[in-house]
């Protein structure tokens, strides 16, 4: 979609690196521990919290976080509807000149 975030996590969880210095990065090669703690915890608050919102609307609740957590509970069609849900949200972000 053409932004440059990052989904990164092991096990259930997940975390999303929203860059919000607008680093040049690879999200299909991001790399979270050649990154500095301080960088991956860097937020903007009113885009985080816009997230969720378009999240919620889209019928997935992430954490304000934000990432989320897998559970043996989830099937493909709650990965795919995720997945949708965070397509269309991203779409609404950029609408909303966040992106």
């Amino acid at each position: 979609r053409g932004v440059p975030w990052a989904v990164y996590g092991g096990f259930s969880g997940f975390h999303i690196f929203t860059n919000p210095r607008g680093l040049e990065i690879d999200p299909m090669a991001f790399d979270p521990l050649a990154q500095s703690f301080e960088l991956l915890k860097e937020s903007r608050p009113e885009m985080i919290h816009k997230l969720r919102l378009a999240m919620l609307v889209n019928g997935v609740d992430f954490s304000p976080w934000p990432g989320g957590q897998l559970s043996a509970a989830h099937d493909e069609t709650d990965l795919d509807l995720t997945v949708a849900a965070f397509e269309e949200s991203l779409s609404m972000l950029r609408r909303e000149g966040e992106l």
